[in-house]
């Protein structure tokens, strides 16, 4: 506490990540380390100790402290990324037959090496960025590019999917959460044009009590409307575990084909 009020948190910092560690249910500790973060400018992890505190026993006067930290936070956040990598064996890639003689008619038939079906690996990239500068109190612009890249030997295999946002987000004092604007993007099967995706998009997030977040989101692209919905809560102040419901929904447009897909 004496390194904390002198301003020198990062000699602060492994003291109290020690002590959040030792017990992580204990709300002064855990509030102190995410102070420091704050303090540090390192305001994902501080964002993660201020959510899980959203779970805590607080009173009123805390919990308010913790909500103005967090839009604090999101209010300076202009920049934010992701990226992963993953490789997935298939064992039959190809989806062909094993078998190098098939027999037609009463007649044996062989096969060559491009007709048989064979192990093989896909690298899948996911990522993204997202430009979020400041317009007004609670309310910004945001500019976002997604990207899911699956490569595999086989060309019939690859999956190249680009998508594009341009839009504005909200958030209320209440910390309730809206976001909208158009999306565009472009994909690529087995190497060739597959589509080309223009719409609209319409995102809501709010809390339910203290350690819930629900999001419902809708979008509608050319002939295609899909919508979702997504709770996810922290079982307890030092867990970050998010339960996904997986439900989906249409969007209630009689007039488009409809598909459904999750909303994360």
């Amino acid at each position: 506490m004496r390194l904390v009020q002198a301003g020198q948190h990062a000699q602060a910092l492994p003291l109290v990540e020690r002590l959040v560690s030792a017990q992580p249910r204990n709300k002064k500790y855990r509030f102190e380390l995410a102070l420091a973060l704050f303090r540090l400018g390192r305001d994902g992890r501080a964002k993660f100790h201020l959510e899980q505190l959203r779970g805590a026993n607080l009173t009123p006067q805390e919990r308010q402290i913790v909500t103005r930290m967090i839009g604090a936070i999101e209010a300076r956040q202009v920049w934010s990324g992701y990226f992963s990598f993953n490789l997935r064996p298939e064992s039959n890639g190809t989806k062909q037959t094993e078998d190098r003689v098939l027999v037609i008619g009463g007649l044996p038939l062989t096969l060559d090496d491009t007709a048989i079906g064979k192990a093989t690996v896909s690298t899948i990239v996911t990522t993204g960025f997202s430009y979020g500068p400041s317009i007004g109190e609670g309310l910004k612009a945001r500019f976002s590019l997604d990207a899911y890249l699956k490569y595999n030997p086989e060309v019939a295999l690859r999956d190249y999917q680009v998508t594009g946002r341009a839009g504005l987000a909200f958030t209320t004092p209440q910390g309730r959460y809206w976001d909208g604007g158009i999306l565009m993007g472009t994909r690529r099967s087995a190497d060739r044009p597959y589509s080309e995706t223009f719409g609209l998009y319409l995102n809501y997030a709010r809390r339910i009590g203290n350690a819930g977040t629900l999001r419902l989101g809708a979008s509608c692209r050319g002939p295609f409307a899909s919508a979702g919905w997504r709770i996810s809560t922290g079982l307890s102040c030092q867990s970050d575990m998010p339960m996904p419901s997986g439900a989906t929904r249409n969007c209630p447009s009689p007039a488009l084909s409809k598909t459904t897909r999750p909303i994360s």
